[in-house]
């Protein structure tokens, strides 16, 4: 480095200090006093990353293997670490103050290196090492203001422009033995990032309170973004439905990336690794546990090349995870089969099965009623014989729909639904009577007073349009007093009316006052809510 660039910037380290101590403003003092800094003898490293392939042009090179520990990450070998010898500190007698057009350090590593800033204050210190990590830079050193005076800081120069002011805080006790008196919190380390690319820094000593600087020397280090890896594993097709999978990770950061694929060269989409790998995990420790991904799309007869790429999270760069083919057969029509219509009062009911050869899941069917739409269903009820007629399609095929229908014959038409083209395959037709509505049948059987005021009332009655217990309302007194449903067994009504259902029978308590008291029960009708009398008794209570 020429002496006039020295100057300049020595210059400029001045200039900086005034303005700290006039405004307040600029540069924000950093504190490192958990860090450990070397010593001095230690030797400066300058890392050199290792060199990565360009992403602006994705390759098209065969898959990587379905090892994880075989990433495609698009990097070569790193290169050795390039090892230089520290800066010497500045340690000779005091010369003359200089002002600000004379230069205020000879070049590093002479023995004429300490100078005598102002005031008498003596600058020293050591530039020893600066070092890449991903996109973060850590430097490190030592500096002191030898007469004790002021506390030193440390300023840096980054590509030329102003970067930061650290303290030197962290112990030192090598230093603190060389300068005695001075104490031992001389060292001063600092990590700040930087785009990537080849960065000069270059560091001085301050002391804000008197202007005083000393130029500490520069170094360079270079930066390189990780690129991300991963493993294009499979594409596989069923019927039209093609599947890519396999796991990417940011050796930068943990947790999820996105994943761009384009088919037969043109854009296919983004898929974010969200599936779990312990594999990858284990593999790559502090990546997070979801590397995995997997995305389906329909695609046309025919052959089809998948290429995937793992984009970076930060830069939005790519690692090509290479290319897979794969043949799509023609479209299949799905097949099905409507097996049954039937009702019970006005609920009617179909039932059936239904399988896309090109699926494997349930599909929809969609059924009329009367040529008019009545509604769609998801063939997902586990048929295993369905299944084991058409492999390859799972075993969720089967269909239930109930649905309400007034008195009279009624048509039901289904359709099961082509799950890429939404056309569909005709299952039939069916028809159906269903009767008028009947209204429920019961018997007030028994009211009587019981000890403590209670009355007990007993009967039964059930819904000959829907199996299972109704509900019984009673009134006391012409007021409302309760809802009670059907849950006793009564064989004998279930004989004298079968189809009725197993538990027609109801009893209930209540308490009631002195004297004598109207109950009146009804029992309400499932579908139209409807009611039919029961009849009403008296009890005379205490």
């Amino acid at each position: 480095m020429s002496l006039a660039r020295n100057s300049l910037r020595r210059r400029g380290a001045a200039r900086l200090a005034v303005a700290l101590l006039l405004t307040g403003a600029g540069l924000t003092s950093v504190s490192a006093a958990s860090a450990t800094a070397p010593t001095p003898s230690e030797s400066a490293t300058t890392d050199a990353p290792a060199a990565t392939a360009s992403p602006s042009e994705p390759a098209t090179a065969s898959p990587a293997p379905a090892d994880p520990g075989a990433p495609a990450d698009g990097t070569t070998q790193p290169l050795e670490p390039v090892s230089t010898p520290p800066l010497e500190p500045l340690t000779t007698s005091p010369t003359a103050a200089a002002d600000e057009s004379s230069p205020l350090a000879t070049e590093p590593g002479t023995d004429a290196g300490a100078v005598e800033a102002a005031a008498g204050e003596l600058l020293v210190g050591s530039f020893e090492s600066i070092s890449a990590s991903g996109l973060s830079i850590t430097v490190r050193g030592w500096a002191l203001d030898a007469s004790a005076s002021a506390s030193a800081v440390v300023g840096y120069v980054v590509d030329e422009e102003w970067s930061e002011i650290v303290d030197t805080d962290i112990v030192r006790t090598d230093v603190g033995a060389a300068y005695p008196g001075t104490g031992n919190e001389h060292g001063f380390l600092s990590t700040f990032q930087e785009e990537p690319g080849l960065h000069e820094v270059c560091a001085f000593a301050l002391v804000l309170e008197t202007e005083a600087e000393a130029f500490l020397g520069c170094r360079t280090v270079n930066v390189t973004a990780t690129l991300p890896i991963g493993n294009f594993e499979s594409l596989t097709a069923a019927g039209t439905a093609v599947t890519l999978s396999g796991w990417a990770l940011d050796r930068d950061q943990a947790g999820p990336v996105d994943v761009h694929f384009y088919v037969n060269g043109a854009w296919g989409g983004s898929v974010r690794t969200d599936v779990a790998r312990s594999d990858v995990a284990r593999l790559y420790p502090g990546a997070g546990q979801t590397q995995g991904f997997s995305r389906s799309f329909t695609a046309g007869p025919g052959t089809h090349q998948v290429c995937t790429y793992a984009i970076d999270t930060t830069y939005g760069t790519n690692t090509p995870m290479g290319c897979r083919t794969v043949t799509v057969g023609g479209n299949k029509l799905p097949v099905a089969n409507f097996e049954s219509l039937t009702a019970t009062g006005p609920t009617v009911t179909l039932t059936g099965w239904a399988v896309d050869p090109d699926t494997n899941g349930p599909i929809d069917v969609h059924f009329y009623v009367n040529g008019g739409w009545g509604g769609s269903v998801n063939a997902h009820e586990l048929r295993r014989d369905v299944g084991a007629a058409y492999p390859g399609t799972g075993d969720l095929h089967g269909f239930t729909r109930s649905f309400t229908a007034g008195p009279g014959t009624h048509q039901v038409c289904t359709y099961a639904i082509d799950t890429t083209t939404k056309a569909n395959t005709p299952m039939g037709c069916r028809t159906i009577t269903v009767s008028g509505n009947r209204l429920p049948v019961g018997n007030f059987e028994l009211l009587t007073a019981e000890a403590d005021n209670q009355v007990v009332l007993r009967g039964w009655a059930f819904d000959p349009d829907a199996p299972g217990g109704v509900h019984v309302h009673y009134y006391v007194n012409g007021a409302f007093g309760g809802d009670i449903v059907t849950s006793l067994a009564r064989p004998d009504v279930k004989a004298a009316y079968p189809g009725a259902g197993t538990h027609q029978g109801f009893l209930r308590n209540f308490v009631a006052g002195p004297g004598t008291h109207q109950v009146c029960l009804y029992a309400i009708d499932t579908t139209t809510q409807a009611n039919t009398p029961m009849g009403c008794r008296s009890v005379t209570v205490g």
